[in-house]
């Protein structure tokens, strides 16, 4: 089985995903009924996506990129 995340529908970060406690009541400061929250973009939402984590975060650039995209060939010089 492959194992999945929690991600936030509007920003998909993963990283910061929180169920609100629901024993509580609505806050004065809040009055949303959403059950959870994305603290990454402060979306709120009733339920969470669920993904695959993401590998290589943050993402990679520059010359490592062009090295993981590169044949065996290209690298080693091939005649």
């Amino acid at each position: 089985m492959t194992e999945t995340v929690l991600a936030c529908p509007d920003c998909d970060s993963a990283d910061n995903i929180f169920r609100r406690n629901p024993g509580k009541g609505p806050s004065q400061l809040d009055a949303s009924d959403a059950q959870w929250r994305c603290s990454a973009c402060g979306a709120e939402f009733d339920e969470p996506d669920r993904r695959e984590p993401v590998s290589g975060y943050p993402p990679i650039t520059g010359p490592a990129a062009r090295l993981l995209e590169a044949s065996a060939d290209d690298v080693l010089g091939a005649d």
